[in-house]
């Protein structure tokens, strides 16, 4: 969508999607409470914003059915603009008590950075060493994750995660960036078991018992995920990562309810991982 829409207009279409053909103007009016003025200008913005809308015997209904991706962009914003009842607890809480004084300021900044193309440096604490760095990045997104939050930039010919929590000074160039008109958060995580990223692909053939198969079932794990129904109550699980430690971590997870099919990659670093579990244990 070329144009930001409001919380307002969100709701909006979403009465028009629940009772289409059902709700005149005069009814919309009363729905959301504002003036045949404001509706005007409302469905003026969601046709401006590539949300094509037609009255029939003056009700009004959707021309052509959203795009996935335009769902993604509506409930973002809309998300977005109901901050007061949507919550974090724990990515919010682990990184204000990480940053402190320096959460608005290094969130401010990169909001500032995204929203106005600008190319940024981090001074950054590198995760695995400790080391600080300094990198110039084009900034692209802030993303929410489990226990933390996440910058994608484009950095060294590639996209990158960044966690925030890291960065520990944020300076903001003049210098503005050309967005990548291609560029999709979705296809960053596309073959992603959590919210971490590789360089490779590799199918991945999982079997579940009877007593995970329901949780597995219920579930979408990956975009392109396959499950198969096998006797017994067993379910296999096929999906497509890209990264065998994270994805090797994650199986570790379910225990004695899982077993690996393939790849053996997969086989060899969770019993690499397991001999490790044991070692410590038993020093």
């Amino acid at each position: 969508m070329p144009l930001t829409l409001t919380r307002r207009q969100i709701e909006l279409l979403s009465l028009i999607q629940q009772k289409p053909g059902q709700y005149g103007h005069a009814d919309l009016c009363d729905e959301l409470n504002i003036e045949i003025a404001t509706l005007n200008r409302d469905i003026a913005a969601l046709r401006r914003a590539g949300i094509e809308l037609r009255s029939r015997k003056k009700k009004l209904q959707l021309r052509n059915p959203l795009e996935p991706e335009q769902y993604h962009e509506l409930l973002s914003t809309y998300l977005s603009a109901s901050g007061h009842v949507i919550g974090f607890p724990k990515s919010i809480t682990n990184v204000c008590r990480k940053l402190q004084e320096k959460t608005l300021v290094i969130f401010r900044s990169l909001v500032h950075g995204i929203e106005h193309q600008k190319i940024i440096t981090l001074t950054y604490k590198k995760q695995y060493y400790g080391e600080i760095v300094e990198r110039t990045v084009e900034p692209y997104d802030i993303i929410p994750a489990f226990h933390d939050w996440r910058l994608i930039a484009f950095s060294d010919g590639i996209f990158k995660q960044f966690l925030i929590d890291n960065i520990q000074d944020i300076a903001i160039h003049d210098e503005r960036f050309e967005r990548n008109v291609k560029y999709n958060v979705n296809d960053i995580f596309r073959n992603s078991i959590t919210y971490w990223t590789g360089e490779e692909e590799y199918t991945v053939v999982l079997r579940f018992n009877r007593s995970a198969a329901r949780l597995v079932k219920d579930t979408i794990w990956s975009e392109h995920q396959k499950i198969e129904q096998l006797p017994g109550g067993k379910v296999e699980l096929t999906l497509k990562v890209n990264s065998i430690p994270h994805i090797g971590n994650w199986v570790m997870g379910w225990g004695g309810a899982v077993e690996v099919v393939k790849p053996a990659r997969l086989r060899k670093f969770i019993e690499k991982q397991a001999q490790e579990v044991l070692r410590t244990l038993n020093s």
